[in-house]
């Protein structure tokens, strides 16, 4: 009898170990979450990035590298040649003061791009920016795809304003 439950617990101990691992490898709920995210994002034609953090945000107690969604050169005639500008976060936790500040390779947008960003916006937007290679945000990837949606409107008048600005320099 005693040989028998011995031989019962060898084969749940062998089945448990050949099991486990596939529990191990099963992505956690944030995981998810940021596939989720990423996945929306592309079907709205962002590209996430995990990208070096811009001087700009360093002083903000971001870290060292930040998740960039990126909308690469949009649809219709996009600028080959332009300014960068980068709105960034001023201001401690709470705070949503978006200033054009002073850093190395950016230059001061329209005001009125800075104006669309003070009314409410999502607390884990730290910046955006619109260069050549087209318009993105960093953020801290948190909430749902609505979050998303909401960041991407927020670079819809950036897009405009940038196409407007630069798009005769092609021609």
């Amino acid at each position: 009898m005693d040989s028998e439950w011995i031989m019962i617990l060898v084969v749940i101990a062998a089945i448990s170990l050949a099991i486990a691992p596939v529990y191990w490898m099963r992505p956690s709920p944030r995981q998810r979450q940021l596939a989720r995210l990423r996945e929306h994002a592309l079907q709205l034609g962002l590209r996430p990035e995990l990208r070096a953090t811009p001087l700009a945000l360093r002083h903000t107690g971001c870290d060292d590298k930040l998740m960039k969604y990126q909308w690469h050169r949009p649809e219709g005639n996009w600028p080959r040649h332009g300014e960068s500008w980068l709105a960034a976060q001023q201001g401690g936790e709470g705070a949503k003061n978006f200033t054009f500040p002073p850093a190395e390779g950016y230059q001061s947008g329209p005001d009125a791009l800075l104006a669309e960003l003070q009314g409410p916006v999502p607390e884990s937007l730290y910046a955006i920016e619109a260069n050549p290679s087209g318009v993105g945000f960093y953020w801290h990837e948190s909430g749902d795809n609505s979050r998303v949606d909401e960041l991407y409107r927020l670079l819809l008048p950036w897009v405009e304003t940038y196409r407007t600005q630069f798009l005769h320099r092609d021609q």
